[in-house]
């Protein structure tokens, strides 16, 4: 048993610990829900009447989870995943149980995992809303934001070329001479420029800021709210009053709250 000060001591380490992180690791492991890792890419939970929480699966590499949000008139997703891939893989599955349009899309923070599969539902849907607030639609496109804008990507995919030659280059020595009976190491398939990296652009551009709004959708009254800072200065928490259910983004990870 501990007692209260060796409580609150174990609590300042944690706190220390996590401070030295860039808040973006926080957000980039593996979801909390373990369950889905027989599932591909994503397992729909259903959490209200028409509202199911899409938990990604725990596999490499990482996808947020995202909130689907059924009304009388089309649907409405919360978070788009951090990739094209991702998003139509669950753009499939919510054509599965319904044929009514994805009506908006609502980023809840600028880090990449959260909104590069935008493109995927405005490209399904051209008159898609990408709802986000104004600090959020700000970050996508700012240098000085941090990890996840626009300007972020195009900076990595810059560095991808020279990657992937001193990854080669790595490979050649480890399978040079003196590396007899050694495993060899093999490149993996492809070695080219990120699936989609050339879609995700658009699908930040088009971001409409709203902070504190009521959304009355096909019946449903889904309210926004920014509450100050969280996992980012941006972050949006979306709230469904009646259905009493709440989208945090990345705001509420596993155990430590942002």
């Amino acid at each position: 048993m501990w007692t209260r000060r060796q409580v609150l001591a174990q609590i300042g380490l944690a706190a220390a610990a996590v401070h030295t992180l860039d808040p973006h690791e926080l957000c980039c492991v593996m979801p909390a829900d373990a369950q889905t890792a027989g599932k591909d890419l994503f397992e729909l939970k259903k959490v209200g009447d028409g509202v199911y929480a899409a938990i990604a699966a725990p596999r490499y590499k990482v996808n947020c989870n995202a909130a689907v949000v059924m009304t009388n008139d089309g649907v409405v997703v919360v978070d788009s995943h951090s990739k094209p891939s991702a998003a139509r893989a669950l753009y499939n599955e919510i054509q599965s149980m319904t044929k009514q349009p994805i009506r908006k899309i609502i980023n809840t923070h600028f880090h990449w995992d959260h909104w590069q599969g935008n493109e995927v539902y405005a490209n399904a849907n051209p008159g898609v809303e990408v709802v986000a607030s104004e600090r959020t639609k700000e970050n996508l496109t700012r240098p000085d934001a941090g990890v996840g804008g626009v300007p972020y990507i195009e900076k990595q995919l810059a560095a991808v070329p020279g990657e992937i030659a001193k990854l080669k280059a790595d490979i050649q020595k480890e399978n040079g001479p003196g590396q007899e009976g050694q495993p060899r190491v093999e490149p993996a398939a492809g070695g080219g420029v990120p699936e989609g990296a050339s879609e995700h652009e658009a699908g930040a551009a088009d971001a409409h800021g709203r902070d504190d709004d009521d959304l009355h959708e096909g019946g449903r009254e889904i309210q926004l709210h920014v509450l100050g800072r969280a996992h980012t200065n941006g972050d949006l928490f979306i709230f469904l009053p009646k259905e009493k259910v709440v989208a945090t983004g990345d705001a509420l990870i596993d155990w430590m709250p942002s």
